[in-house]
């Protein structure tokens, strides 16, 4: 599998798991995330 880069764009009223989970899941499986 290619290591992607990703940007995630999220809201000032996102909650942090709302935004946490999917962050630790693509890093987990050897994705670039971006914040």
């Amino acid at each position: 599998m290619s290591k992607k880069k990703i940007l995630m764009l999220v809201g000032d009223f996102v909650e942090d798991y709302e935004a946490m989970v999917p962050f630790q899941m693509l890093t987990m499986v050897g994705n670039t995330v971006h914040t």
